[in-house]
């Protein structure tokens, strides 16, 4: 079918060539792969593994079409540890008959008319006197395999007769999904170097590979082609310490490489489980139409060290072929040389404002809101997030999700994992519609609040608009293929997008020493301020507000007064602490117990959708105690709302994370210095958006 299929240049010596018999004489005797009639005893296990180790060096793509077609017929090859799961079990006197006509069959059947001679030699070899272990079987099953490939790789070679694609370390497999590699990263890092960008032809089924760029030194990823096939883009990292990731371009004519821009602002920290890491292993797919894709995989996974991806070619129902492979590094990234050019959408962005535009059709469209009447929705709040430059202390939060370490807390244990900014709230129409403006370049979420300033939802992921755009949806938590509905145009629609309203002063981070602090120490630290018996000083139990108090007693604290908590590098106050019921929990950092005092979601809870009211200051009774005029005290409608927010956005402390902080002149240094360098990022971005802008058209 082909000539050869060749390790790129310096990886090693050559595969075998595939236009040879690949069984017969192996290299470990007579027999298929050197097994025959005279080894009548089994070797011990581990000679079995190595074996095998050393079959798939020789002989990649036979070795690969028996691991997928023993799992097709139901006998998966998954755990490298058990000599008896490996195709090995086909081999010399643990061959079985019946289960090499199966695989002979299932590869053959594939083949149309052209399977139909492989049938009736299959037929002719079905006798008495043809032993188990012959070596005729495995031929009759690598013939029919080799024009299997043919016919898969014909269809290939018609819509990718070319592709790029990189070496390099297996990224990921961190709890963490942390920026890779950043010269001065903090503490987690992924850094191994050796890498190449590479190019694969495909010429009447010979696949030849051509190395572009190699860098023993360094890593190079996120390969993309340009639409004319004339100009590769990748990101490239030429050092551990001295280097971060930057984009590069190749013009494959020349060969010439140049650098294009200075790294963007880091991706900030988000956690990641893992999920789905047992078994075959895929990743870095690229769809060739609906039903075909260029992708890495590994078919032993992490089962099998060392971690080894290859390029397949594959197919929607798992039938693949193995393009490239590497035993020294793994092959990652394909994107084919020649890809039609998509249609090309007008460029909606103004790069000149600050600003773009959200729009939602119906908040009582979609489960979100489900039996909530018509009315109860008053207004849709913006909150933005804000992340952390630097981590310093920490504490843990645990729920439905499991247990997870949070970084540079702005709140006790079970509080809200980032600093948090209402930017305002727009009123929500008649018929349920929206229209407003929000900052863009920022990530947001909404909440839907109801008349009383309390949240009935939240949403639980967050967005970001460039400048000048617009996005919509239909409605609260709506299926995200679900279309707009056949309606007449909304209220929102008619009056166009309106500034948000102001949450109670500009936009700032929510701090609750600046908030909420101020409405107890004017009404409520009269009577609580008693710290004779503060349990989160002597690591007791939180004695929680009471709309029962007895009269003779002088109630707890809420007073200005700070704790400290060394485990999480913060200094909260007597009110905060007593309000969220904290105790000294796990690694011995101040813990709060959402309870119906004060309710609020765990930032572990679990993923599926939550009921409306189902948590917040809608469902807390310190609300209604502050509503009734508790001991006579009246609050107005800002003290209220402020409190039901600060509820809402799950009782944050700290406003940003330099707020309250008992860090070491070191640590204070640390956090400057990748706050710093965080500002500088900002600048450059700046300075280039300014380019694009005044840039000729």
């Amino acid at each position: 079918m082909g000539r050869n299929h060749d390790r790129p240049a310096g990886t090693g010596r050559p595969r075998a060539r595939l236009n040879q018999p690949p069984f017969g004489q192996g290299p470990f005797g007579r027999g298929p792969f050197g097994f025959g009639p005279e080894r009548a005893q089994a070797p011990p296990a581990d000679p079995l593994v190595a074996v095998w180790a050393q079959m798939e060096q020789d002989f990649p793509l036979e070795c690969d079409w028996m691991l997928q077609d023993l799992a097709a017929c139901g006998y998966p090859c998954t755990d490298p540890a058990r000599p008896a799961q490996y195709p090995l079990r086909w081999l010399g006197p643990w061959a079985d008959k019946n289960l090499e006509k199966t695989l002979i069959l299932h590869a053959v059947n594939e083949l149309g008319d052209q399977g139909k001679r492989f049938q009736t030699e299959l037929e002719n070899l079905d006798r008495p006197e043809t032993q188990p272990y012959s070596a005729a079987w495995l031929e009759l099953y690598a013939r029919g395999c080799h024009v299997r490939r043919e016919q898969r790789l014909g269809a290939l070679e018609e819509r990718c007769p070319a592709f790029i694609f990189t070496k390099h370390f297996n990224m990921g497999g961190s709890h963490y999904a942390f920026t890779e590699g950043l010269s001065d990263a903090q503490s987690e890092r992924h850094f191994i170097p050796g890498a190449a960008l590479c190019r694969c032809e495909i010429d009447e089924g010979v696949l030849t590979v051509h190395t572009l760029l190699d860098d023993p030194k360094g890593v190079i990823r996120d390969p993309d082609v340009s639409y004319d096939g004339k100009r590769v883009l990748f990101s490239w990292k030429k050092s551990d310490r001295r280097d971060d990731y930057h984009l590069y371009e190749m013009d494959l004519a020349s060969g010439d490489v140049c650098q294009l821009i200075a790294p963007v602002r880091p991706t900030p920290p988000v956690r990641v489980d893992r999920y789905g890491q047992q078994g075959e292993l895929w990743q870095y797919p690229y769809p060739l139409s609906e039903t075909e894709f260029l992708v890495s995989c590994s078919p032993w996974g992490e089962s099998r060290e060392p971690l080894r991806f290859g390029l397949y070619y594959t197919t929607i129902d798992g039938r693949r072929e193995l393009l490239v492979s590497d035993p020294d590094n793994s092959c990652n990234q394909p994107v084919p040389l020649q890809r039609p050019t998509p249609h090309v959408r007008p460029f909606t962005l103004n790069f000149a404002k600050d600003s773009g535009s959200y729009y939602v059709q119906d908040v009582y469209a979609g489960p979100g809101l489900k039996g909530i009447a018509r009315g109860t929705a008053r207004k849709l709040r913006v909150v933005g997030l804000d992340f952390r430059a630097a981590a310093i202390g920490g504490n843990h939060n645990r729920g439905e999700a499991g247990m997870a370490y949070v970084c540079t807390p702005i709140s006790i244990a079970q509080g809200s994992w980032q600093a948090k900014t209402v930017h305002g709230e727009t009123p929500i129409e008649n018929d349920g519609s929206a229209f407003f403006k929000a900052p863009a370049r920022t990530p947001l979420y909404f909440q839907v609040v109801d008349q009383e300033g309390c949240v009935i939802q939240t949403m639980r992921s967050w967005t970001v608009l460039q400048p000048g755009e617009n996005a919509s949806c239909v409605g609260c938590h709506e299926q995200k293929d679900e279309s707009p509905r056949p309606l007449a145009v909304s209220e929102a629609m008619r009056r166009g997008p309106k500034p948000l309203e102001p949450f109670y002063g500009p936009p700032r981070g929510f701090s609750f020493a600046r908030e909420i602090q101020p409405i107890l120490d004017r009404h409520c630290t009269r009577c609580h301020y008693d710290q004779s018996d503060l349990p989160w000083r002597d690591n007791g139990v939180a004695k929680a507000p009471s709309a029962k108090e007895d009269d003779s007693k002088i109630a707890f604290s809420l007073l200005p007064d700070t704790t400290t908590d060394w485990a999480a590098r913060r200094r909260f106050s007597d009110g905060y602490l007593a309000l969220t019921g904290a105790v000294w929990g796990y690694d011995n950092s101040l813990e709060g117990r959402s309870r119906a005092m004060v309710n609020w979601i765990s930032p572990q809870s679990g993923p599926p959708m939550r009921q409306p009211y189902s948590s917040g200051s809608a469902t807390s009774e310190l609300m209604t105690l502050l509503k009734e005029g508790h001991k006579g005290v009246q609050l107005d409608r800002e003290d209220i709302e402020k409190i039901a927010c600060w509820i809402d956005l799950v009782v944050p402390y700290c406003g940003d994370y330099q707020e309250a902080n008992a860090w070491s002149p070191f640590e204070r240094a640390r956090y400057n210095y990748f706050l710093a360098k965080r500002q500088r990022m900002k600048v450059l971005e700046a300075e280039n958006i300014r380019k694009l802008i005044e840039s000729p058209k």
